[in-house]
């Protein structure tokens, strides 16, 4: 049986919410790695991106193309970079951890893009 599926934005996202899981990320954690990878691709809050393409609010697939590849291509390093992290601590040093974490990865892909 073949185990080979496409993979899409939507599943790039549910690895890495995986990991943060594992890595003892709780409440807010989540909203707050999404928006540390879109300031550190794009210099602006989630909202702002949806605003300024016209895209519908907390839709990836409405934004452009080319934003919903630095989005895959972000959280692909940053569960990849997290998975190797040692995260330790209380619950919010755990998710200072992650999320400062999650950032970082982002700024390495923003230097790669266009803009």
């Amino acid at each position: 049986m073949n185990n080979y599926k496409r993979v899409d934005g939507a599943t790039v996202n549910k690895d890495l919410n995986k990991t943060i899981k594992e890595k003892g990320g709780t409440g807010t954690v989540y909203p707050d790695c999404a928006n540390a990878m879109c300031e550190s691709l794009f210099d602006m809050k989630p909202d702002e991106l949806y605003k300024a393409t016209g895209a519908k609010k907390n839709q990836r697939s409405t934004l452009p193309k080319e934003a919903q590849k630095a989005f895959i291509s972000g959280e692909a390093i940053a569960n990849y970079e997290l998975r190797e992290q040692d995260i330790q601590g209380t619950s919010s040093q755990k998710n200072q951890q992650i999320v400062r974490s999650v950032s970082n990865s982002g700024r390495k892909v923003r230097k790669l893009l266009p803009w």
